[in-house]
C-alpha cells in the first residue's frame, strides 16, 4: 500500500502489516488516516495478505511526494511484492512515476490505482488521473452502494476505467482502532 502511512498497530490487522517504509513523515497518521483506511480495506477483502506499507505523503520528508513514488514503487518490486495498490493519483504525468510502474508490471506485479477522485458528478466526461492512466495499471473508478451502481460524485471516468468498485461509505480500519 502506497499511501499515507498506516497504523501497524490497530487490532484488526492481527500482524499482518509486516513492513514499513516511511519516505514522507510529519502528519500524524490520526490528521490523515487515509492509508490506515485503504490497508484496512485490503485486509477485510483479503484477509491472509502481508500488507507492505509505504509512506510517501506528509508535511515533510527527504523526498519530493513524486520521488517518493518513485522509491516506494521500487521498493516493492524488490520485497517481492504481489500487487502495489495506489489510491492517489495526479492531473499530469510524470515519466519517473510511469517507469517504476513499467518496472513493476514488467517484473510481473499487478499495480492497481485509483481512477481519480476530480470527478465533475457526469459519467460521460473524461478526467484523467496518474497513474491509473498509464498502460500497465489497473485502474479503478468508484461506484454508490445504491441501485445501479451509480459512479460516485467524486470519481473520475474516463476510456483508461478498467474497474469499479464501492467507494461511498466504505467500512474499514482507522488509526487508534
Amino acid at each position: 500500500v502506497i499511501d499515507s502511512g498506516v497504523d501497524k498497530d490497530h487490532p484488526g490487522f492481527n500482524g499482518k502489516v509486516v513492513k514499513q517504509q516511511f519516505y514522507r513523515s510529519g502528519t500524524p497518521l490520526s490528521e490523515d488516516y487515509h492509508g490506515t483506511h485503504v490497508a484496512g480495506t485490503v485486509h477485510l477483502m483479503a484477509p491472509e495478505a502481508e500488507i507492505y506499507d509505504y509512506r510517501v505523503f506528509g508535511g515533510s520528508g527527504k523526498y519530493s511526494v513524486d520521488q517518493a513514488i518513485v522509491l516506494a514503487i521500487d521498493e516493492a518490486r524488490a520485497d517481492g511484492c504481489n500487487v502495489i495498490n495506489m489510491s492517489l493519483g495526479g492531473p499530469a504525468p510524470f515519466p519517473p512515476i510511469q517507469r517504476a510502474v513499467k518496472r513493476a508490471y514488467d517484473a510481473g506485479i499487478i499495480v492497481v490505482c485509483a481512477a481519480g477522485n476530480d470527478g465533475d458528478d457526469n459519467p460521460l466526461t473524461n478526467e484523467v488521473s496518474w497513474p491509473a492512466a498509464y498502460t500497465e495499471c489497473i485502474s479503478v473508478a468508484a461506484v454508490q452502494k445504491r441501485d445501479g451502481l451509480p459512479v460516485a460524485r467524486f470519481s473520475n471516468s474516463n476510456s483508461q476505467v478498467d474497474y469499479s468498485g464501492i467507494g461511498v461509505n466504505v467500512l474499514s480500519f482507522k488509526p487508534g482502532g
